[in-house]
Parts: structure tokens; C-alpha cells; sequence
């Protein structure tokens, strides 16, 4: 009948298709390896420079720190310093009061006590300080350099360099050091005649006292503003105006 006859002419249509798509198939999958297949293929540089390159900050570097203190076997006085420090300014220490012989080479002794390390760098001058070791042991170190990392003392006869955090830890927070009398002397004339000498000073204004131009210094130093012109008010002075001392900053 013509009904059986168009079933049978269907069916065997699909099944040609059918056949001819798997035939395609096979064929595809003979000659295209998979990708696992392909990556095992490649050569081991090859498969190396297809991975993504690490992150930039997975490869940094650290810097190195500075090598752990060397310890003086004995508790270490000052003594031996004063002599060291004298001679950042050209001068020498005899007898057993190293500041009276200062004072007559027109050098004066400031001792602070309870400082941070920012003031001492602000002073800007080579010092004596007090570290404690780790047996909870003292000794009195010469300040030598400060930068951004480490410290550079000289202790037990050797010249080291710790770090900041190395440092925090054993500074007992003094700073023994130097100042240099200015050639003017001490007066107030000669104190007003400095003042007047900083770089961009302005006239005072009328009736303004000594003490109210020592105050507006100090305030711009970052110091006390008392009005005195103490060790550390004189030292900034000094500094301002270039007076040839030694400074801490290795430069």
C-alpha cells in the first residue's frame, strides 16, 4: 500500500542520517586529541610558559635587617664616651668632670632625659645614651646615625647598627650630648641679635619682648614654647643658623 511504503522510505532516510552523523563523529575524534592529551604533549618549556605568570608582589624581595647587636660582656659607663663625643667637636676632655673641662672650650653638656628619638633627631647632633640588654644589663653607647631603618651606635668599642625596633627596645630614652656657644656669648643682645639673624625673620613688631620672639622660635621648632632660651632652644638656634657642629644624620 502506498501508506506502508512511505514508512518504510522514512525510516530508511533516518537511519542514512544517523549513519552519516556517526561516521563524522568518529572521524573528529581520531584526529583531535583532547586538550588534556595536548598539554601532556608539549614540551616541559613549552607547558611552563603556557601557565600564567606569577603576581608581581609574589616574587618581592624583603630587605635585609640589620645584623642583632653584639653585647659588651660588663655594664659599660659613660666615662669612656665623653672623650669620643669631645672630639666630633674638635675638642678634648681631662679630669673627672668632663663638662667643666667643656665649658672652657666654649662647649656646654645638655643632658635630656625621658626624650623620644624624633627629638634627638631634631637636635641633630652625635650623643651618648643608655641601652639595656636582654639580661637587663646597662651601658652607655655613642649615637652615631639615624635613617629610616636602623640606628648606628658605637658600643663596647664597636660600630653597629640595630633596628628601629631593635632600638625601642633598649634605649632607656636619655641623650647626653654637645652645644657650642655662639660667638656672640650668651647675653640677651647677643640672643636678640640671633633671632634677627635666622633665614626669613621678619622685624619684630613693636613693643614685642625677648621672651615673646624666643616663644614664636620655639613654637616653630616644635619645642616648649617657655620663653627661656635653655640647652635645647639654643641648640636649635645653633642649627638654624648653621653653626659648624657635627650632625647626627650621616650624610
Amino acid at each position: 500500500a502506498p501508506r506502508a511504503r512511505l514508512w518504510v522510505w522514512m525510516a530508511a532516510a533516518i537511519f542514512a542520517v544517523l549513519a552519516l552523523a556517526l561516521g563524522v563523529l568518529q572521524q573528529t575524534r581520531q584526529k583531535t586529541p583532547s586538550a588534556a592529551m595536548a598539554q601532556a604533549a608539549l614540551p616541559a618549556s613549552a607547558a611552563a610558559a603556557s601557565q600564567p605568570a606569577p603576581a608581581a608582589s609574589a616574587i618581592a624581595v624583603a630587605p635585609a635587617a640589620p645584623a642583632a647587636l653584639s653585647w659588651p660582656s660588663a655594664a659599660q659607663d659613660e666615662t669612656a664616651l665623653w672623650p669620643l663625643l669631645a672630639q666630633n667637636w674638635g675638642a678634648t676632655v681631662s679630669g673627672s668632670d668632663p663638662c667643666a673641662a667643656l665649658r672652657g672650650q666654649g662647649l656646654f653638656c645638655a643632658r635630656l632625659r625621658s626624650t623620644t628619638l624624633a627629638e634627638v633627631v631634631a637636635l641633630d647632633r652625635p650623643g651618648i645614651t643608655t641601652l639595656q640588654d636582654p639580661q637587663g644589663m646597662r651601658h652607655a653607647a655613642l649615637l652615631l646615625g639615624v635613617d629610616d631603618g636602623s640606628v648606628t651606635v658605637q658600643l663596647g668599642g664597636q660600630r653597629q647598627a640595630l633596628s628601629r625596633a631593635e632600638w625601642g627596645a633598649a634605649w632607656r630614652s636619655d641623650f647626653a650630648t654637645l652645644w657650642r656657644v655662639p660667638a656672640q656669648g650668651l647675653s640677651d643682645e647677643a640672643l636678640a641679635a640671633q633671632l634677627r639673624a635666622l633665614p626669613g625673620a621678619v622685624p619684630a613688631p613693636p613693643g614685642a619682648t625677648l621672651a615673646s620672639r624666643v616663644m614664636a622660635f620655639q613654637r616653630a621648632q616644635g619645642l616648649a614654647a617657655d620663653g627661656m632660651a635653655g640647652a635645647q632652644t639654643m641648640m636649635h638656634l645653633n642649627r638654624a643658623l648653621g653653626v659648624a657642629e657635627p650632625r647626627l644624620r650621616e650624610r
